[in-house]
C-alpha cells in the first residue's frame, strides 16, 4: 500500500492516506472504493466512462452502481425491483428509481435526474446525479422506494400487485429500501452498491399429485403473523426503523394475474412471486394461496402455517407449497353398471355445469342393472351403503356442509361437499355394515318403504331430507368426506354433467333399489346441498358416483 503511495502524486497520496483510515465492514465500501480509485489511475474502461459527461448535468455530482467493484461487499449487494435466479433475487433499477444523499451540511438531498429512462423496464446499471459539488471521501446513500417523496421514511405495502412470472418489478414501490456508502472518485463521482434492508419471500407453489389444467393458476397469495410485517416505518443510514412505525398491518396480501400456473414441481419460472415484508422474528405465521380456475368459476384458499419465521434484512426465503390437492376420478354409474358412463370414451369430458359428452350406454355393459326381481347390487354399487347404512349418514351422522375445500376433477377445480361420521361414530353406537335394521327397529332395506315414492311429496321427499349443518367439522378424523360432484343428466340426455341443478350439488348411489308399484326400476340415493342432506327414489338411468361404506 505504501509503495503506492509512493509512486503516486501528492493529491493522491493524500487522497488514499485518507482513505486508509476508513474503517472497513461489510456494510461500507471503502475498500472496493480505492481499489475502483486504483484501477480508474490505470487508464481502464471505467476511468474512459467516468470521463464522459451526460449533457446538462455540467453542474451536478454523479452516484453510480459500482458494478465493477471488486472485493467484500455486503451480503445483499444489488440493484432494486427483481427476479428470483435460484438461489437469490436479482435485482434491478427500474424507472422512477432516486437515491438520497446524507450530506451532515445540508442534510438529506435526493437526487434529480439519472440515467434510466422513462420508458425502461429494468435495468442493470444506473447513475444519479444531484445539483451542486460534493466534496466529501464519502457519503451515507439511501434509497427508499419507487417514487417515495421522502427520505426518512419507508412504507412496506400491505397490499401489493405482480403482473408476471418472477418478475419483481413491483417491489421498487412495495416496500423495496436500501443504504451504501458512496465513495469518492478521481473524477469526482461517487460509486456504491446497495445494502437492502427489507426482506423477501419468493413463493413458488406446485401440486405433486397431478397435472392441472393450463386455466388453474394462483391468483393471490396473503401472508399473516402474528405482529406488524408491513406499515410505514423510519428510516436512517442503518436502514428501517421500527421503534418509528405507523399504519402497520399483520397481514400482506400480494395480488396476482393469470399467468402463475401451477406445474407438479416447484418451478419460480412459471409462478415466482416476489414480496416484500418488515424483517423481523415471527410466529404462527399463515401464508393462504388463492387458486382460480377461469373454465370452472371456482375460486377457493390453501394454506398453511409455520410455528416461526425468521425474515433478516436483505435476504430472501423461497417458499415451495405443495398444495396436495385431493383429487376424485371422473366416473358417473348408471345404477350398478358393469362399468362407468365414459368407459372406453376418448372425446373431451365435460368440465361445467350444463356441458355434455354423450356416450349411449344402451345395451352395453355401461347400462344400469335392470334386475327387477332382486332389488339388490352385484356390479359396481354392491360396495355402497345400504339404504339403512345411508339413512344413518343423513340422520345420525351429523352432516356438514364444507365449502371452502378444494379438489380436482379432471385437472379442473371444484370446490365444496359434505362430512359425515364414519358409521361406527353415526348415533354415538359403534355401527358395523352391514346395517340390517335401523336403530328405530325398521330395515329400509325392504321394498315396501319405498315402492310407493311420490317425488316431491311431503308424506315421502319431505320426511327423509335434514338440514345440515354448516363448515369443516373441528375433529374430522371421525368423518369422511363426499366431494359435490352432482350427477350426469340422464334423462332427457346422455351425458350432461348437473352441478348444483335440481338442488343436487353431490348424489351417491346406495346398494338398495327399488321396484315401484308401476313397475318403474329405480334405486335409492343419498343426495345434499348446503340446505338439505336425505335420501330420494331416482331412475336408475340417472349417472351418479359411487361410495364404498366408510
Amino acid at each position: 500500500f505504501n509503495h503506492l503511495i509512493y509512486q503516486m502524486d501528492n493529491e493522491s497520496r493524500a487522497y488514499l492516506k485518507t482513505m486508509k483510515k476508513i474503517r472497513f465492514d461489510k456494510k461500507t465500501l471503502a475498500v472496493p472504493a480505492l481499489l475502483l480509485f486504483l484501477t480508474g489511475c490505470a487508464g481502464d474502461d471505467a476511468s474512459q466512462e467516468n470521463s464522459s459527461v451526460q449533457p446538462g448535468t455540467e453542474n451536478m455530482t454523479r452516484f453510480s452502481v459500482a458494478e465493477d467493484a471488486v472485493g467484500p461487499q455486503p451480503a445483499s449487494a444489488t440493484r432494486t425491483a427483481g427476479e428470483y435466479t435460484g438461489s437469490a433475487v436479482k435485482f434491478y433499477w427500474t424507472s422512477g428509481d432516486r437515491l438520497w444523499v446524507n450530506d451532515a451540511a445540508t442534510a438529506l438531498k435526493v437526487s434529480n435526474r439519472s440515467t434510466i429512462p422513462a420508458t425502461a423496464g429494468k435495468e442493470t446499471a444506473a447513475s444519479f446525479y444531484f445539483d451542486g459539488v460534493f466534496t466529501a471521501l464519502s457519503y451515507p446513500v439511501r434509497y427508499t422506494g419507487n417514487g417515495n417523496a421522502a427520505g426518512d421514511k419507508v412504507t412496506i405495502k400491505a397490499e401489493q400487485q405482480q403482473q408476471a412470472p418472477n418478475d419483481g418489478a413491483h417491489i421498487g414501490a412495495d416496500g423495496d429500501c436500501g443504504t451504501a456508502v458512496a465513495g469518492r472518485q478521481g473524477d469526482g463521482s461517487y460509486r456504491f452498491m446497495l445494502d437492502h434492508k427489507a426482506s423477501y419471500l419468493t413463493f413458488a407453489p406446485y401440486d405433486s399429485k397431478g397435472k392441472l389444467a393450463g386455466t388453474v393458476s394462483v391468483q393471490q397469495i396473503k401472508v399473516t403473523a402474528d405482529r406488524d410485517i408491513a406499515g410505514t416505518y423510519g428510516f436512517d443510514d442503518s436502514g428501517i426503523r421500527k421503534d418509528a412505525a405507523s399504519a402497520t398491518s399483520r397481514c400482506i396480501t400480494l395480488t396476482l394475474s393469470d399467468r402463475f400456473t401451477l406445474s407438479q414441481t416447484s418451478d419460480y419460472t412459471r409462478n415466482g412471486a416476489i414480496m416484500v415484508l418488515a424483517p423481523g422474528d415471527y410466529a404462527n405465521v399463515t401464508v393462504a394461496y388463492t387458486l382460480k380456475d377461469s373454465k370452472t368459476g371456482v375460486t377457493g384458499t390453501v394454506s398453511k402455517t409455520y410455528s416461526t419465521l425468521k425474515l433478516n434484512a436483505g435476504r430472501n426465503r423461497l417458499v415451495k407449497f405443495d398444495l396436495a390437492l385431493p383429487r376424485y376420478e371422473m366416473k358417473y354409474y348408471m345404477w350398478d353398471a358393469g362399468k362407468d358412463y365414459w368407459n372406453t370414451y376418448t372425446g373431451t369430458l365435460p368440465a361445467v355445469d350444463g356441458e355434455e359428452a354423450p356416450f349411449n350406454g344402451k345395451n352395453t355393459d355401461r347400462y344400469f342393472n335392470g334386475n327387477g326381481s332382486d332389488l339388490y347390487a352385484v356390479n359396481s354399487c354392491k360396495t355402497c351403503p345400504n339404504a339403512n347404512e345411508a339413512t344413518l349418514y343423513a340422520f345420525r351422522g351429523d352432516p356438514h356442509w364444507d365449502e371452502t375445500t378444494l379438489w380436482v376433477m379432471n385437472k379442473h377445480l371444484y370446490i365444496g361437499g359434505m362430512w359425515f361420521k364414519k358409521l361406527q361414530y353415526c348415533d354415538g353406537n359403534s355401527q358395523q355394515s352391514p346395517v340390517t335394521v335401523y336403530p328405530d327397529g325398521k330395515d329400509y332395506r325392504d321394498n315396501s318403504v319405498w315402492k310407493d315414492w311420490v317425488e316431491n311429496s311431503s308424506d315421502y321427499h319431505g320426511k327423509w331430507v335434514r338440514t345440515p349443518a354448516q363448515g369443516k367439522p373441528s375433529d374430522t378424523s371421525r368423518y369422511f368426506y363426499l366431494p359435490a360432484m352432482g350427477y350426469l343428466d340422464n334423462g332427457t340426455s346422455n351425458g350432461k354433467l348437473r352441478l348444483g341443478a335440481g338442488g343436487y350439488s353431490g348424489a351417491y348411489w346406495t346398494s338398495t333399489s327399488v321396484k315401484k308399484s308401476n313397475g318403474s326400476l329405480q334405486a335409492v340415493s343419498l343426495h345434499f346441498s348446503k340446505s338439505e342432506v336425505g335420501l330420494d327414489v331416482d331412475d336408475r338411468v340417472w349417472a351418479y358416483p359411487l361410495f364404498a361404506v366408510q
